[in-house]
């Protein structure tokens, strides 16, 4: 995506997202046997810092979580998407203001 602005400047805009799957371990006792929202929900009541406690609930349903750590996932994806992204080897062939430079018998395509 091409923009110009009042003062004629080119500007370049790309978004760039990353993901993978990671797995946070939590640890929770209970006084009392738990759904499968209630620990959840107690779950996400830990900051996500190992070895954080969090200790709540009523009388005779007291609970306790506490975060064990992430494991971080090795399976990284990404997109890039926006203007037209040149390949390394173009980079190396422009001039500060962008412009292709042609090298003799080289350049062909252009």
């Amino acid at each position: 995506m091409l923009v110009k602005d009042k003062n004629k400047m080119t500007k370049y805009k790309y978004t760039y997202q990353e993901w993978s799957q990671d797995t946070r371990e939590f640890e929770i006792e209970s006084d009392v046997k738990l759904t499968q929202e209630e620990i959840q929900d107690i779950s996400l009541g830990c900051t996500f810092t190992d070895g954080y406690t969090y200790v709540g609930g009523e009388k005779d349903k007291r609970f306790k979580a506490t975060f064990i750590g992430t494991e971080f996932g090795d399976d990284t994806q990404t997109e890039i998407s926006g203007d037209e992204v040149i390949e390394e080897d173009e980079e190396d062939n422009e001039d500060e203001n962008g412009k292709i430079k042609l090298e003799r018998g080289k350049n062909e395509n252009i």
